[in-house]
């Protein structure tokens, strides 16, 4: 499965996921009261919420479906290393970030490549090519986070 990301003009941060037709499969944009970011289908349906959390000793991101939260990733994060660990799922995310070229793993298996697409745009488009459609939404918010990680000088992504 290959689905399109593309950032919008807008003051929350808007992104379009799109098939290869063009059509609008799911929406993702920062609430205005909670500062999270939410994921929408077609439908308008909630599929996921992405939001900032500390603990004790480290903050991170976490993607939530409904009530649960489904995957987290640590805020520490090196362009050196260009490696992330994403607890709950045991993925591993490796590649050049700067570039917006890396894959999704869990182990030996495949889970999504991303890439940046080639366009004239001031925003970012990337193409997400998906092994395993299971973990569509799941995919989608760990590209949201990096997209919004690597936009930000202060690598926060939620902004008040």
């Amino acid at each position: 499965m290959e689905l399109y990301f593309q950032e919008k003009l807008s003051f929350k941060g808007k992104v379009d996921i799109t098939d290869a037709d063009g059509n609008v499969i799911y929406t993702g944009k920062r609430s205005s009261w909670s500062g999270k970011l939410i994921m929408k289908d077609a439908d308008g349906k909630k599929i996921i919420t992405i939001g900032e959390g500390q603990t004790i000793f480290t903050k991170g991101f976490y993607i939530k479906k409904g009530k649960k939260v489904v995957a987290r990733m640590k805020r520490k994060f090196s362009l050196v290393n260009q490696k992330f660990n994403i607890k709950k799922l045991d993925w591993e995310v490796k590649g050049n970030f700067l570039t917006k070229e890396y894959t999704i793993t869990k182990g030996d298996e495949g889970i999504a490549e991303i890439t940046k697409k080639k366009m004239v745009s001031l925003l970012e488009a990337y193409s997400i090519n998906i092994n395993n459609e299971e973990y569509v939404p799941e995919i989608l918010g760990v590209v949201l986070i990096l997209n919004q990680i690597l936009k930000s000088k202060k690598m926060k992504l939620l902004k008040k």
